[in-house]
């Protein structure tokens, strides 16, 4: 990370939580099924030197295995809570990605006293049809093909397909990390079963907040139109749509996805 910040760790129930930076508005970052927190690299360089920063490995994943199973959403939205209060952030401006993005939904609607700002991207207010087949169809590879042959189905399904013929050693190489660091199979099956379970779409209207959502053209895991409608059950949310990027949008499209949360937080700051 930026060794011009600085960077603390603490340990919150088992979860493992990182504090990058000293100073500003505190910006929360929350990543989606795989759950390490290390998918954040680039907008932690790009804002813990006028923010504070908090990134964790979710419960029962990477460094934060001590902290066990979850096995809904609200527990993990819990989590959400219990590293706020740890690392002493009253309020924040919450992203998330994803499985993340739901994460991020739960906890506005139960505790919007601590959001600051909302950023969604990527994500859904409940899995479509396609959606659910194709996430049953990814917990049964892992269970029966086992991690290797789910992080090869995951590549193929969330990467931009240019990126195939264009960057196939980095492909690859993305694909190795993300098995180097695969977790329990029945832990991320669990996660899997609480996104097919997720759903307060009915909810989203009341919250008032400042909410962009984000989603990319050619997104084939959770196509851009999920997030459209996502952005349709809330009272007030802007909607914004990159050309490319795929499922990880944050990650190939780092340069302007971060572009786009600087603005964002700007106009938030400007307008209150």
């Amino acid at each position: 990370m930026d060794s011009e910040t600085s960077f603390t760790t603490q340990l919150v129930s088992g979860l493992h939580c990182e504090v990058h930076g000293d100073t500003g508005d505190w910006i929360v970052l929350i990543q989606g099924l795989g759950g390490h927190a290390s998918f954040w690299t680039e907008p932690v360089k790009a804002f813990s030197s006028r923010a504070h920063v908090v990134i964790y490995d979710h419960a029962g994943i990477g460094r934060s295995v001590a902290a066990g199973e979850r096995r809904s959403i609200a527990e993990m939205s819990g989590d959400l809570l219990a590293v706020l209060n740890a690392v002493g952030a009253p309020r924040a401006h919450i992203v998330g990605h994803s499985m993340g993005g739901l994460i991020a939904q739960s906890f506005a609607l139960d505790f919007p006293e601590r959001v600051r700002s909302l950023t969604i991207g990527g994500s859904f207010a409940a899995v479509s049809n396609y959606l659910r087949l194709l996430l049953e169809f990814r917990r049964d590879v892992l269970q029966k093909l086992g991690p290797a042959g789910y992080c090869r189905f995951q590549t193929l399904s969330t990467t931009p397909r240019n990126l195939f013929e264009e960057q196939l050693d980095r492909v690859l190489e993305k694909e190795a990390r993300s098995l180097n660091a695969s977790s329990n199979v029945q832990i991320v099956a669990d996660r899997i079963n609480a996104i097919l379970a997720f759903d307060r779409r009915d909810a989203l209207a009341a919250l008032r907040m400042p909410t962009l959502i984000l989603a990319a053209e050619d997104d084939s895991f959770v196509p851009w139109q999920d997030s459209q409608r996502l952005a349709e059950h809330f009272h007030e949310a802007e909607f914004r749509l990159l050309e490319s990027g795929g499922h990880f949008f944050p990650q190939f499209m780092s340069r302007k996805y971060i572009g786009m949360l600087r603005n964002f937080f700007q106009s938030v700051s400007q307008s209150a």
